[in-house]
């Protein structure tokens, strides 16, 4: 929303890790997997952005491998911390609410499939929902497995960075054709 007006920021990110690119690919692919990482892990962005930035970057193969391990890292992180810190506190709520606890149950139950159906929706926030799979009692095995079915859809944003940017290349030079 707040890039909507207003596309330099973005623009300058691109630019930015592109120079960084061509100076040292090994420094750009740290950079960006860290930051692509921090976007799973916090949620502030949408994770697609860092898929389209990295398509436009790096490519479709290295864009999608690269995007692809630091969200599943950064997925993780947010499973675990969400376990490590909030998981007692909501242990007496589970215990209370028969609902909830049942909703637990079928997530232990079903795993990897509950898992995949929310990784499926366009509209849960990637690290909101891996904070929330991390309060049930999902194996990581599971959650994991689950977290995999995300992937298609990272692909599917990493190939439109990489088409806007080869497209915008085009234009920009003159070699545009129908």
């Amino acid at each position: 929303i707040s890039l909507r007006g207003n596309t330099a920021l973005f623009q300058r990110v691109v630019h930015t890790i592109q120079h960084m690119h061509e100076v040292s690919p090994v420094y750009s692919w740290i950079v960006f997997g860290l930051l692509q990482t921090v976007i799973a892990l916090c949620g502030v962005l949408p994770a697609s952005i860092g898929a389209i930035v990295s398509g436009m970057v790096f490519g479709v193969r290295d864009g999608f491998i690269l995007s692809g391990v630091a969200t599943l890292v950064g997925a993780m992180g947010a499973f675990y911390l969400s376990r490590a810190v909030f998981r007692e506190q909501i242990q007496s709520l589970l215990a209370r609410r028969r609902f909830l606890s049942m909703l637990d149950e079928m997530a232990l139950d079903q795993g990897w499939k509950v898992v995949c159906l929310l990784r499926l929706s366009p509209v849960l926030p990637f690290a909101i929902t891996s904070y929330a799979l991390g309060l049930t009692t999902i194996t990581a095995v599971d959650y994991i497995i689950g977290t995999l079915a995300s992937l298609p859809a990272l692909l599917g944003y990493v190939v439109m960075g990489n088409l806007a940017e080869n497209e915008v290349s085009d234009v920009t030079h003159g070699s545009m054709d129908w």
